[in-house]
């Protein structure tokens, strides 16, 4: 008792501190949304509210019920209920068909009958101990260890009717072995098994067409533990029994809305996956996205009806989705909705406590081919939580955190967030795409700890860090929803004195990439440097006008807007004229001779060439229209550049910006240690193979 009674002196002393300091530190200072606004979503979010959902949809390992596979599934039907009882306007719930069939394991017992005899798995127990894919069927055969599972680690071993054992993956191992007429796979693979020797991995096995096998996971203790019984020199046979099948394949969206009051067509889109296949069951990663989802459009709502604020001007949206593949159909079943989908806002993994996870709440932002103001609201927002939750040593005398989010239930960690470049991977990746082209971003956090394994459950999960994702979350959608010219006239000036700072970077790199080269590089690493200040200057350019979709027709902030747009033309002639001092005056040091490189012939064509996207450009890009078109042969000869960097290069083919151009960007934003730089040829010939495929024209 004493203990909690500590505890609550604590928060209040955090919440008086917050009332009396707050407005006195500029690093704390909201310029986008009303302090009374900030105070009524602080005070009306609650974290441990989402993390309630969580212990109901993912408390443990669940081995479904068979009706869910032919009617809802538990997670469908209890987020359409909540988003009824919360008063979303509009609650439904889409449902496609899915081209693969769904496997279900029912029943599965592992056993060591010799030298020992004992079970050491169930099913009933944790269903993440058998691996998706496994084939029905009663199997016995000794325990035989491949290592990796690698080729080269069944050189010598006799392994017909044998049960593998590796510490790779399963999958990969039971290929090999099938062929080699083993019957079944143990692995002990784990992407932590140092912090959390007892944690089970999430891993599946593909199974050829006629063929039977299954595969069990197991933890990295339990694992070790059967290796160094085999290296001892033990014969260990096991016998497996095995009960699966397979439904026809389905995916259920389930989705909300909040409708706007002057906009409604316009929309702010929030995602977050209900489903990472519908075997594993995550809690992290991501029904604790699915719970913020539902605690944003709880908060906002509540706030409605209690007249604390107005209903936003456009709507908000809310998908709650199979990752990437619902959000995917969701889309091309209503494409006419893409067009007044401002911006996405993507949770995936947000609730894990970040210090036990060493870890840090991310926004990865959008990619160079979709620049969008949502960057700079989301990083005000996480500056925000993050400068007034986090003890400073000069405010020590007056409080901890100058304006405490904190859950009651939850801890009195620190708010460590980083902003990051964009990284795909989940449902934003579809909104960023070619043919969709709407700016999108996503939260996470990471590392975690617990990912992908049977220990991603509540336990793991933070009430504190629920509140405050749920209260960014919750102020950026609504700034964005609600935005008017006022709004606008204070995103503007944000966003342009971040701008500002992130040229600046461009052009400490460009300094420092200069200083590293060597004499016979000089010339060439200038070049690319330059490259890097100019494309960072266009990005900020290209953040500020997309300011201009959320102004009234005719305003003035146009004119202001422009005028930063014009600063930044200011700023980049300055820093590209000190560029060049510092260039003449570092080959003077290094002594090699000034060379300031000219457009080749080559580069001075590809800037007369703008490639255009053909109509058949519309939806998520799909390989297909490319395939269907072209030879794979073909394909091969034009393609030299990594997948995720073709990715992009299709983004920011929009009718307006040259070959040149594009290979600029492209070069500016993979400019990291792993890529090499990016030729043109390469581009031009990825560009021809769009053009065979009929999907751009040049």
């Amino acid at each position: 008792m004493k203990r909690l009674i500590s505890y609550f002196s604590v928060v209040l002393l955090f919440l008086f501190s917050a009332e009396t300091f707050a407005q006195k530190y500029p690093w704390a200072q909201k310029s986008i949304l009303p302090m009374k606004i900030i105070d009524a979503i602080a005070n009306e979010v609650s974290g441990k509210t989402a993390h309630n959902h969580a212990i109901v949809m993912a408390g443990f390992n669940r081995n479904r019920f068979q009706e869910e596979y032919t009617n809802n599934y538990f997670e469908t039907d209890y987020v359409y209920k909540k988003a009824l009882e919360y008063g979303f306007d509009e609650v439904t719930i889409e449902k496609f068909k899915s081209p693969r069939k769904q496997w279900d394991g029912e029943m599965a017992e592992l056993w060591e009958i010799s030298p020992k005899h004992r079970k050491i798995a169930d099913y009933d127990d944790m269903t993440a101990l058998l691996a998706s894919g496994s084939i029905t069927g009663e199997y016995e055969g000794d325990l035989i260890y491949v290592g990796m599972g690698t080729i080269d680690e069944f050189e010598g071993k006799d392994v017909r009717g044998k049960i593998l054992l590796t510490c790779g993956s399963g999958s990969r191992a039971l290929m090999i072995g099938l062929q080699k007429g083993a019957i079944g796979v143990i692995s002990f693979s784990n992407i932590h098994p140092m912090d959390d020797v007892d944690q089970v991995a999430w891993h599946g096995i593909r199974v050829p067409e006629g063929k039977k096998a299954f595969g069990f996971n197991f933890s990295y203790r339990a694992g070790f533990e059967l290796m160094n019984r085999l290296y001892r020199g033990e014969n260990i046979r096991l016998k497996a029994k095995v009960k699966t099948r397979y439904y026809p394949g389905k995916m259920e969206v389930v989705v909300a809305t909040i409708n706007g009051r002057e906009k409604p067509d316009e929309e702010v889109v929030y995602t977050a996956h209900l489903f990472e296949g519908v075997t594993k069951q995550g809690a992290n990663d991501n029904i604790s996205g699915c719970c913020v989802l539902l605690e944003i459009g709880r908060t906002i709502k509540k706030l409605i009806n209690d007249g604390i604020i107005k209903r936003p001007r456009r709507t908000l949206r809310f998908l709650f989705v199979p990752e990437i593949s619902g959000t995917i159909a969701y889309l091309n079943r209503y494409p006419e909705k893409i067009k007044g989908m401002l911006v996405n806002i993507n949770l995936d993994m947000v609730g894990e406590y970040l210090i036990k996870n060493k870890a840090s709440m991310n926004l990865q932002t959008t990619p160079y081919s979709r620049p969008s103001y949502l960057n700079d609201v989301l990083e005000s927002f996480y500056e925000f939580v993050g400068e007034s939750n986090r003890e400073s040593l000069n405010t020590r005398s007056a409080f901890r955190f100058s304006y405490p989010l904190i859950d009651p239930y939850g801890s009195l960690d620190p708010f460590y967030y980083k902003i990051e470049t964009y990284y795909g991977a989940s449902d934003h990746i579809v909104f960023n795409t070619w043919g969709v082209n709407v700016p999108a971003v996503m939260m996470i956090d990471w590392p975690d700890l617990t990912y992908h394994s049977s220990v991603d459950r509540p336990e793991n999960m933070d009430p504190t860090q629920l509140k405050r994702v749920s209260f960014i979350a919750t102020a950026a959608g609504l700034a964005i929803a609600d935005a008017d010219d006022f709004y606008v006239l204070n995103m503007a000036a944000d966003i342009s004195a971040r701008g500002y700072g992130r040229i600046a970077y461009q052009f400490r790199r460009a300094v420092e990439l200069l200083t590293d080269a060597k004499p016979d590089e000089l010339a060439g690493i200038y070049k690319h440097g330059e490259n890097l200040i100019k494309i960072g200057a266009l990005r900020e350019k290209e953040t500020l006008n997309s300011l201009k979709e959320l102004i009234s027709p005719g305003s003035n902030v146009n004119d202001y807007i422009d005028s930063y747009c014009k600063d930044v033309d200011s700023i980049l002639g300055s820093f590209l004229e000190k560029y060049k001092k510092h260039y003449s005056l570092l080959a003077d040091f290094k002594g090699v001779p000034v060379v300031f490189p000219e457009l080749t012939v080559e580069e001075k064509e590809a800037d007369k060439i703008i490639p255009r996207p053909t109509e058949k450009v519309k939806g998520y890009f799909q390989y297909s229209w490319i395939r269907d078109k072209v030879s794979s042969e073909e394909i091969t000869k034009l393609t030299h550049i990594r997948r995720n960097v073709t990715w992009e290069l299709r983004n920011l083919i929009n009718g307006e910006r040259s070959v040149l151009q594009i290979k600029n960007i492209l070069n500016a934003e993979y400019s990291l240690p792993y890529y090499k730089p990016i030729k043109l040829k390469d581009v031009m010939d990825y560009l021809k193979l769009l053009e065979k495929a009929e999907l751009i024209t040049m």
